[in-house]
């Protein structure tokens, strides 16, 4: 049984104010060979007529053709997309980005994988730290990357994206091209519709 390899970004916020979303999101995205979502990074980055110097594409900034050669580049590719989603209208947690985090090791636990790699949205040390040992309990090996850095991070920011979209917003016009490589864990929310 071949390894997996994660790549993890989130959409929506943690607040709990009137402001705040009321999805927080986490997208992890799934493959067996850690350099075909860079492979399609590039190629999709290449093709864009206006680049951005640091080569990161972020799917709420791109145009409908580069979304859509996303899209095709994706739908060619072996992948799996598990989306945690969580109703902070069902739940007061102080922390929904670790309680969310939590679940993500727990639903990973002797899946067979060999690295999570996490979209950094923390710079507190200690706070990463522990999140990194939540993972290690699990005999998980996990660490924090920057999208700059780590190109698959910018598939799991699109897939994301698209989530979003479709739970937050109720567009399913790019959801509907991907929905049949997502799988949905619901915590403390019901799917949409029921």
């Amino acid at each position: 049984m071949e390894n997996k390899y994660i790549y993890i970004d989130e959409s929506g916020d943690t607040g709990y104010t009137k402001k705040s979303t009321r999805y927080f999101i986490l997208t992890a995205v799934m493959v067996d060979d850690p350099f075909v979502l860079q492979r399609v990074v590039k190629s999709v980055h290449k093709s864009k007529i206006n680049k951005n110097k640091a080569s990161i594409l972020h799917a709420y900034k791109e145009t409908d053709v580069t979304k859509n050669k996303f899209i095709k580049k994706l739908s060619e590719i072996n992948i799996s997309c598990i989306v945690f989603i969580v109703d902070k209208t069902k739940t007061k947690d102080l922390d929904v980005y670790l309680t969310t985090l939590k679940k993500v090791s727990e639903y990973f636990l002797d899946k067979n994988i060999d690295k999570i790699i996490i979209a950094r949205k923390d710079i507190r040390k200690r706070y990463n730290q522990k999140i990194i040992n939540m993972f290690t309990d699990n005999n998980i090996n996990a660490m924090f990357s920057i999208h700059e850095k780590e190109k698959s991070l910018q598939v799991a920011d699109f897939y994301s994206w698209v989530i979003f979209m479709y739970i937050e917003k109720e567009n399913s016009f790019y959801f509907d091209k991907l929905k049949e490589y997502i799988t949905f864990v619901y915590i403390k929310t019901k799917p949409p519709g029921s």
